[in-house]
């Protein structure tokens, strides 16, 4: 009888015939099952860029060069290898259509003509459907460009934003990305850096915003704006405004602003050198 009862004991501490007594299919005789977690591929990082050049007359032999530069471009990260998803939007800024700053009715101080996607087949014809507007004085509306760009806030009654879902910025990031500018001009700003009292709109303008807002809203948006500077007249005013906007939202390399003097002068100006800017600061 004592060795029935033996034998009917380890039949029930082993009922599995698998020898590890407890029951969890290990055989480690911790008595809970061991279940191997899931392993996600997270895939790799998002990084979303907008093309934010000129659309005034300062820039307008730039733009017929700009579709074939960002060819380019678009091939350089085909062929780069990188370690990043990227998905692209088309925007461009100019002035406000108020004289003496731009043509009334005619000049735009922003718009989107692309959203961002990752069909970047479809971005050099957006490039190339750029606008050609005016703008009356030197200086730009980079500033309240970029703060719409950042906030998606009205600005009546130069901008209302569309056509992203509610709550999404203009040009409709996706959730996660790491978000960057190309910003291509050869303009100072009004409203601009320092403390947004360079060349101020006047009373005529209405309320808009000015520099410091500006940066608040894209590092609040964490944007980064990487300035390609096409100023012709070298370091400068338009140089200091382009490299402030780099450093005040962060784009950084090597303690110096991801800012570049490149006039873009042909077709095959290379302006690879975002690819580069993004692949460092991007982890």
């Amino acid at each position: 009888a004592d060795a029935d009862a033996d034998a009917d004991a380890d039949a029930d501490a082993d009922a599995d015939g698998d020898g590890d007594g407890d029951g969890d299919g290990d055989g480690d005789g911790d008595g809970d099952a061991d279940v191997e977690p899931d392993v996600v591929d997270a895939g790799p990082p998002l990084v979303d860029l907008v093309l934010l050049p000129e659309n005034t007359g300062s820039y307008q032999i730039e733009r017929t060069y700009l579709p074939e530069v960002i060819r380019g471009l678009l091939a350089a990260y085909s062929a780069g290898g990188y370690g990043w998803e990227l998905g692209v939007a088309v925007a461009h800024f100019g002035d406000l259509p108020v004289s003496p700053y731009g043509d009334p009715g005619t000049d735009r101080v922003f718009g989107v003509g692309q959203p961002v996607t990752t069909d970047l087949a479809s971005i050099v014809p957006a490039v190339s459907a750029l606008p050609n507007l005016a703008g009356s004085d030197e200086p730009d509306g980079a500033v309240p460009a970029l703060w719409l760009l950042a906030t998606g806030s009205p600005l009546d009654p130069y901008f209302t934003p569309g056509p992203c879902a509610s709550g999404e910025l203009p040009v409709c990031f996706r959730p996660g990305a790491h978000r960057f500018v190309a910003l291509f001009s050869d303009s100072s700003m009004h409203n601009g850096p320092p403390d947004g009292t360079t060349a101020p709109y006047g009373s005529s303008a209405g309320i808009v915003p000015s520099y410091p807002a500006a940066v608040a809203a894209l590092v609040a948006a964490e944007i980064r704006v990487i300035a390609i500077d096409g100023s012709p007249v070298g370091p400068g005013t338009v140089s200091s405004h382009l490299a402030a906007v780099a450093t005040d939202t962060g784009a950084m390399l090597g303690g110096s602003p991801a800012w570049f003097e490149i006039p873009i002068t042909s077709g095959t100006t290379d302006v690879s050198v975002i690819l580069d800017a993004i692949d460092e600061l991007v982890p």
